[in-house]
């Protein structure tokens, strides 16, 4: 999955969700492709989680990207994106003070 880059995507149906698992280092230089794997998982259905569990680490410019494609799926008639929270990004969470520009959902109701 991480063999030639520092961070990789994978796009897959899980019931009523498309699910953008991300994991390795998100930048700048993996914005565009974060991007992509969103774009992606709305051509299959409307809501979408981003799992960021293996995600070690996440700059501004990828955290800004999220709020940004949250913002553009919530002007959707029935779009979401929710982000399932990992233990890599928790500092620049609180450093940003991001969590409340975000919607969350557990790993357990993503499971469920």
């Amino acid at each position: 999955m991480l063999r030639n880059q520092p961070y990789a995507f994978t796009v897959s149906l899980q019931d009523a969700y498309c699910v953008v698992r991300a994991a390795g280092e998100l930048d700048i230089a993996s914005v565009a492709q974060l991007r992509a794997a969103v774009n992606d998982a709305r051509g299959h259905a409307e809501r979408v989680v981003v799992d960021l569990r293996a995600v070690t680490f996440m700059d501004t410019f990828a955290l800004r990207a999220l709020v940004v494609l949250q913002r553009d799926a919530s002007r959707r008639p029935d779009g979401s994106l929710h982000v399932v929270p990992g233990a890599g990004i928790q500092r620049v969470l609180d450093l940003t003070g991001a969590r409340a520009a975000l919607r969350w959902i557990s790993a357990e109701q993503l499971a469920a």
